[in-house]
């Protein structure tokens, strides 16, 4: 992460939602790029290293995964909702344990919120405020909400491996610089493009690892990605995960070129 800070942040104290991540064709060279990125920041190490663990499970019959394919603040297209319960239905056949709700999960909206607050506070600093801006004691709550939404999630990975969920409610959709104004039609619904936000803030909140992956292509033959959402440092379990699908079902297949 060192190097990487919003354009008006000075280069100094880490930002406790912020995440880099390659892109990649295959869980392969993910794999590859993870193992070439992960460190420790120069400034620890002298005296640190990172050693990742090991996927939690080689075969698929052996994960325990909780599929997550609605949010209250954000849409999904029924195609993506459709895609990620066929995977779900195909890895029950392979033995794995699927589960399709739990009280586990933490509190979406309470995600969201928080996630919200820190991202507002970070977004403004060094700009013209747009609100009454953060005391340091508000801050320090927000901070401790965030870890107790962590702590929530350590506590639902001890009876699941891995989460599976929308990475976003629509496939690729036209170019559009609207910006604020941006809309998405979902479902025959017109929806606020910013909501969407709500599927990447649920790993980011909690500094969960979340792997990317092809499952599938809709009518009109768009690619249709689900998020692999892992334990804290666990980044080999949601790749390895990823493997195993591509394995099953298929990788990246570029979509059929398009005569204008």
């Amino acid at each position: 992460m060192r190097g990487f800070k919003p354009p008006s942040a000075p280069d100094g104290n880490g930002i406790p939602i912020s995440v880099l991540g390659p892109l990649a064709r295959s869980p392969d060279d993910l794999e590859l790029t993870l193992n070439v990125l992960t460190g420790p920041e120069p400034t620890d190490a002298a005296a640190y290293r990172l050693a990742l663990p090991k996927a939690r499970h080689e075969q698929l019959r052996d994960y325990r995964i909780l599929i997550l394919d609605a949010h209250p603040a954000a849409a999904v297209d029924a195609e993506i909702v459709a895609a990620l319960h066929k995977v779900g239905d195909e890895l029950e056949k392979r033995g794995a344990k699927v589960s399709r709700k739990s009280d586990l999960l933490p509190d979406l909206m309470e995600t969201l919120g928080c996630f919200g607050k820190i991202l507002g506070t970070v977004t403004s600093r060094g700009g013209p405020p747009q609100q009454r801006p953060m005391t340091a004691h508000e801050w320090m709550d927000t901070l401790d909400q965030q870890y107790a939404i962590r702590q929530k999630w350590s506590h639902l990975f001890g009876t699941f491996d891995v989460v599976l969920a929308p990475a976003f409610g629509v496939a690729a959709f036209a170019h559009d610089e609207s910006r604020g104004e941006r809309k998405l039609i979902i479902n025959g619904a017109s929806t606020d493009y910013g909501v969407q936000g709500a599927w990447s803030s649920m790993a980011g909140l909690a500094n969960l690892p979340a792997t990317v992956v092809p499952i599938g292509q809709t009518k009109t033959n768009l690619p249709i990605g689900i998020q692999i959402i892992g334990p804290y440092l666990e980044d080999r379990t949601t790749i390895h995960l990823a493997k195993l699908l591509e394995r099953e079902f298929g990788g990246f297949a570029p979509p059929p070129l398009v005569q204008e």
